[in-house]
């Protein structure tokens, strides 16, 4: 068995072990305690891949490449008119070209 495997294995378990254990410290029932603690898993591992595709689709900070490439035109636009419109000291007033 791989290690990356068996670190899956021992978390998995790990995992299984503390929703259980705090399911039965807010219920003080075993029964409920077991089943919140199999049934969390299976939906925490569902949740976990709905935002993983979420998180691949948007990341904060990261445009996307059509963007970024309208963003940089639009720069290079307002250079060239702040350029076309400003004395070489950045005063109005530049005579146009």
């Amino acid at each position: 068995m791989s290690r990356g495997l068996l670190k899956t294995l021992t978390y998995s378990l790990m995992h299984l072990t503390v929703a259980i254990a705090v399911a039965y410290a807010l219920t003080g029932n075993w029964t409920i305690a077991l089943s919140i603690g199999l049934i969390e898993p299976f939906i925490q591992t569902i949740a976990y891949s709905v935002h993983e595709r979420l998180w691949d689709r948007w990341i904060p900070g990261r445009s996307s490449p059509v963007q970024s490439i309208h963003a940089c035109a639009i720069t290079l636009e307002r250079i060239e008119m702040h350029a076309r419109t400003h004395d070489a000291s950045g005063r109005r007033g530049a005579a146009p070209a």
